[in-house]
C-alpha cells in the first residue's frame, strides 16, 4: 500500500497554512460551476479519498455539508486538523473506499466527490468502486487527470512492469478520454467536461465526469 502521508509530505504541507488554504479554495471555487449545476448550496457530500482535505474542507467553507474519508490513518489525523483549522460544517473519517456501501446507509449523501482517485486503481477494480458509490448516492462527480502532452511533461510517467509510476511515485494511470468512457461505459454518463487543471496543484489536464444512478 502506498505511504500517502509521506508522498504528501514531500511535496505540500500536510498542515495547511493560511496560504495554503486560501490556494485550495480558489482552486475549488475554479470548479464550483459543476457543483452549482446539480447541487444545492447546503448539499450532503461525500468526498472518497479526501487526503488532506485540499477539496472537502473549502468546500464545507462555501456551504456544503461535508463527509471527507480516507484509508490512510495519518493523513487523516492531518486532515481533522486542517477541518478544525479551516473547515465549517464537516467531517473526517477513517474509511476504506471498498467499505463505503457497509459504512453508509443506502442514498444518504446527495452527492459523492472525487478528485485524483480513480486514476490509482486498475481499470477492472473501477467499475466495483463506481457501483458501491451508487449505493450510497445517486449523483457521481468525479475528476482526474487524462493524458495528453501536458499531462505527461507534468507527471513525467514511467513503466515498472505493468504500473504506471509518476515523478511522485505514486502508481496513477493517464488514460485517454476515450479510454475513461470505455472504462464507465456501463454507467449512465450525463456529462464529460475536459478542463486544464487549477495552477495551485499542476500543470496538467483533467476530465470531470458526472454519472447518475
Amino acid at each position: 500500500m502506498e505511504d500517502w502521508y509521506e508522498k504528501f509530505k514531500q511535496h505540500m504541507n500536510v498542515i495547511f497554512t493560511k496560504k495554503d488554504f486560501l490556494n485550495y479554495l480558489d482552486m475549488v471555487k475554479h470548479d464550483l460551476w459543476i457543483y452549482e449545476k446539480y447541487l444545492k448550496k447546503d448539499a450532503k457530500l461525500l468526498d472518497c479519498g479526501c487526503g488532506l482535505g485540499c477539496t472537502a474542507i473549502p468546500m464545507s467553507y462555501l456551504g456544503y455539508n461535508v463527509t471527507g474519508i480516507d484509508i490512510d490513518k495519518k493523513v487523516i489525523t492531518a486532515a481533522k486538523k486542517n477541518a478544525k483549522k479551516f473547515g465549517k460544517k464537516i467531517k473526517i473519517m477513517n474509511v476504506d473506499l471498498y467499505d463505503i456501501d457497509k459504512k453508509f446507509k443506502l442514498n444518504s449523501f446527495d452527492c459523492i466527490m472525487h478528485g485524483g482517485v480513480l486514476e490509482h486503481f486498475p481499470k477492472r477494480k473501477i467499475p466495483t468502486l463506481i457501483r458501491k458509490m451508487l449505493k450510497v448516492s445517486h449523483l457521481i462527480i468525479a475528476s482526474f487527470p487524462i493524458m495528453s502532452k501536458r499531462s505527461a511533461k507534468h507527471y513525467h510517467i514511467k513503466k515498472q512492469g505493468d504500473r504506471t509510476i509518476c515523478c511522485d511515485g505514486l502508481y496513477r494511470n493517464l488514460w485517454t478520454p476515450k479510454e475513461w468512457k470505455e472504462i464507465l461505459k456501463d454507467f449512465n454518463i450525463i456529462e464529460t467536461k475536459k478542463i486544464k487543471c487549477h495552477p495551485s496543484i499542476g500543470n496538467f489536464d483533467e476530465m470531470f465526469v458526472v454519472i447518475k444512478k
